[in-house]
């Protein structure tokens, strides 16, 4: 496998599978913005994905809620990418977190790819707009 990263690329064997993890952090958004990419088991559909990893959240913290969910596109509605976006807070260590994630199934029906935005504080109204707008400017390469 041919793997491409920020700086550079690199010649790996083909057992290796790709679980990329980007954190940006902007400056003064009181958030963290993390691009991430799993892969589903064998046989498992990407509804079934979310409800393994929301459940295995749920028991490794306290107070776990989900408070949003809705269908939304990756990107341009043209790429024809959509996927769930999922609000939710958990207690963990004597503090909530609140975390919005967008998971979207890829063309290859294997791979999933997630932007989550974290933040120790409820989401604000700018926060949830910068965090559709960079979902929203997505362009995947071919």
């Amino acid at each position: 496998m041919h793997y491409h990263f920020n700086r550079g690329t690199l010649r790996l064997p083909d057992t290796f599978s790709d679980r990329t993890m980007h954190v940006l952090v902007p400056s003064g958004s009181g958030f963290t913005f993390i691009i991430s990419q799993d892969e589903l088991e064998p046989g498992e559909a990407p509804a079934e994905f979310v409800k393994r990893q929301l459940g295995n959240l749920a028991r490794q913290v306290t107070k776990f809620e989900e408070t949003r969910r809705e269908e939304i596109f990756l990107g341009n509605p043209e790429q024809g990418l959509r996927g769930l976006r999922i609000e939710f807070r958990y207690r963990q260590r004597g503090s909530f977190s609140y975390q919005c994630q967008g998971i979207f199934p890829l063309p290859d029906r294997k791979t999933l790819l997630t932007f989550t935005a974290s933040a120790v504080a409820p989401f604000d109204e700018p926060q949830r707009q910068l965090w559709n707008q960079m979902v929203a400017s997505v362009e995947l390469l071919r």
